[in-house]
């Protein structure tokens, strides 16, 4: 931001200036008289709100998975509990509230998922297709220490879809903006469309973003 002075460093300010810098944008109405800023730009950088990471080695079957925290743990079908004997999984997910992620001014909040995917030497067959999907629970999970969630349908917009990954390959994909989903939790989901290959090994990152434009 710039004022304009009159000479000999005293007396008040002529004139009023936003200066673009660092991302940050602005215009001033009347900068002569009763000046109006109006800043901007800042809101429009893309922040991480939720990870999710994950590996998926040979003869993993299709299906739809949630993706935990850490990409050290296994792939925990959706449906089926966990806890007990795979009580290293986690369910992994984020609790969103509008009124966490408000407008900003005349600027909407917008989610995103960004994903990155990287194959080793071997193909691994089939598409993957990632997406942030609501999730509630059932009656009952099994024994006991274990966990089940249900998965409803994947949010409209949010979906990223990998074509037959190429061996040796790696690709970056996002779903492009799309609005906040009503309140609730959510998860990273993963459904992949066939029986990954023999010695074949998919590491994926997710990420879940915010930005206001």
């Amino acid at each position: 931001m710039s004022y304009q002075s009159t000479a000999g460093g005293g007396g008040s300010v002529t004139e009023v200036s936003v200066v673009t810098a660092n991302g940050v944008t602005g215009s001033v109405a009347n900068p002569t008289t009763t000046p109006a800023i109006t800043m901007g730009g800042a809101g429009n950088c893309y922040r991480t709100i939720h990870n999710a990471s994950v590996f998926i080695l040979d003869g993993i079957t299709a299906n739809t998975f949630n993706l935990p925290a850490d990409k050290s743990v296994s792939l925990s079908v959706v449906g089926q509990s966990v806890g007990g004997t795979n009580a290293s999984v986690s369910i992994n997910p984020i609790y969103i509230a509008a009124a966490d992620y408000p407008t900003v001014g005349a600027l909407a909040t917008k989610l995103r998922v960004s994903v990155n995917l990287l194959v080793n030497d071997v193909a691994p067959t089939g598409n993957f297709t990632i997406g942030l999907y609501p999730i509630t629970r059932p009656a009952t999970s099994g024994a006991g220490g274990q966990m089940i969630i249900t998965l409803g349908t994947v949010v409209a917009g949010s979906t990223v879809l990998f074509t037959a990954p190429a061996a040796d390959s790696m690709a970056n994909g996002n779903s492009g903006d799309f609005a906040i989903p009503a309140d609730g939790f959510y998860v990273l989901g993963l459904v992949t469309t066939a029986t990954t290959a023999t010695s074949s090994r998919v590491d994926i990152n997710a990420t879940l973003q915010m930005r206001q434009v």
